[in-house]
């Protein structure tokens, strides 16, 4: 949107979010400066839990793929972030009996809090892609 929309007014500055994306070099491609390690980070992962992430790439599926990358983004999150995880199409399954509960279904399962690793790991376990394909 920023590149294309340039008659969508802002909401909100793209800069807030380059910590994640360019942590590497630690410099901020939008302003050249250092980045802030203490920067105050909140954010809320989605992960889709329908049918289609059984899907594989090479020998791992789609869902195994999604929380393997949920893990790494976290653990390299400052300290103080706030982290929340939702989850959406979980529920139901993937026949035409299950497609409304599926499709319908979106669940905050790790409230927006200070950043818990372990937390966040776990309640990944129980996440399966069972829902509308």
């Amino acid at each position: 949107m920023y590149l294309v929309a340039y008659d969508y007014p802002v909401i909100e500055s793209i800069q807030r979010y380059s910590y994640l994306v360019f942590k590497n070099d630690k410099e901020d491609p939008f302003n050249h400066k250092s980045i802030n390690e203490n920067i105050n980070l909140n954010l809320e992962i989605a992960l889709d839990c329908s049918g289609s992430m059984a899907k594989s790439i090479g020998n791992q599926t789609m869902m195994d793929i999604s929380k393997d990358s949920i893990q790494k983004v976290i653990s390299q999150m400052p300290e103080n972030s706030k982290v929340g995880l939702r989850v959406f199409g979980h529920k139901g399954n993937n026949k035409n009996s299950g497609k409304a509960e599926s499709c319908q279904s979106c669940e905050l399962i790790q409230p927006i809090g200070l950043l818990n690793e372990e937390e966040i790991i776990e309640a990944l376990k129980s996440i399966g892609s069972t829902g509308w394909i």
